[in-house]
């Protein structure tokens, strides 16, 4: 199971023992405070405060005073997770980056959680940490379960200015990545994030002859917008799916350099 719980005290610690991951990791301070020593930053934290650290960045902890903090480690890359909305969530896309370029490094905290707060998700890690441990049956399927709703509270309790673009309809995510992508080997699982759905789902949705669908494939077509591609063209939305089926468009696009387009027909 790529996730576990790591409970760090003072007298387990070394004075600027640097470190790095081949994992993920939100830490937690649950008391005290120190000094988070990131890649050149060095920045002071306190109880209530939350880190993110994900592989390839090296940092460790100094000046120590009564500390106690826990870690939740993780491998993002071999945890299935089921999505949804969650990467609408500004804190989600910290946690489980899906651009390398836009990886959170930084030594500063990204929450910072009220005593209240931090009693009640340190309760639920502790409760994870429980059933990881146990050999119930079902005992990884319920720590995921447990993990998924620490995220989830840790989301909504994220106060980050950011917002991220959101668009007319979920489709038009994956559809929009195509077209800014369409050089890349672009896989299922990527177009099924953007679009905060599961594969089964995105498939499906493809498959729908619904106005959705047909506005959001034909708002990457050019800038006169959705409605106005759509009902300045004459095309229909019972030939979109066909005409754009997910797959063939981007097995077309890869091998003759071009880009998925709104393909129009004046006819259906």
């Amino acid at each position: 199971m790529p996730l576990g719980v790591v409970y760090m005290y003072r007298s387990s610690w070394r004075p600027k023992r640097f470190h790095d991951h081949d994992h993920s990791e939100i830490a937690i301070i649950l008391k005290g405070r120190c000094t988070h020593l990131f890649e050149g930053q060095s920045v002071p934290v306190r109880a209530g405060d939350l880190l993110v650290v994900h592989p390839g960045s090296t940092h460790t902890y100094d000046q120590f005073e009564q500390l106690e903090m826990v870690n939740i480690v993780y491998d993002a890359r071999r945890l299935y997770l089921p999505i949804l909305d969650g990467s609408r969530m500004p804190l989600f896309q910290i946690l489980f980056p899906d651009d390398p370029e836009k990886i959170h490094r930084s030594a500063e905290p990204v929450l910072h959680l009220e005593p209240n707060e931090l009693e009640t998700i340190a309760g639920m890690i502790r409760n994870m940490e429980l059933e990881l441990k146990s050999a119930r049956p079902g005992s990884n399927l319920y720590s995921l379960a447990v993990f998924l709703q620490i995220v989830v509270m840790l989301c909504r309790l994220y106060s980050g200015t950011d917002q991220l673009k959101t668009m007319p309809f979920q489709i038009g995510e994956a559809v929009a990545y195509i077209n800014t992508h369409y050089r890349l080997n672009i896989t299922i699982a990527q177009l099924a994030r953007k679009a905060c759905m599961s594969r089964r789902n995105l498939f499906l949705q493809f498959k729908k002859p619904q106005d959705a669908v047909r506005s959001s494939i034909c708002s990457v077509s050019g800038s006169a917008g959705p409605r106005s591609c759509c009902s300045t063209r004459n095309c229909r939305s019972a030939t979109l799916p066909r005409n754009a089926a997910f797959p063939t468009a981007i097995i077309s696009a890869r091998s003759s350099g071009r880009k998925p387009a709104c393909r129009h027909g004046s006819s259906g």
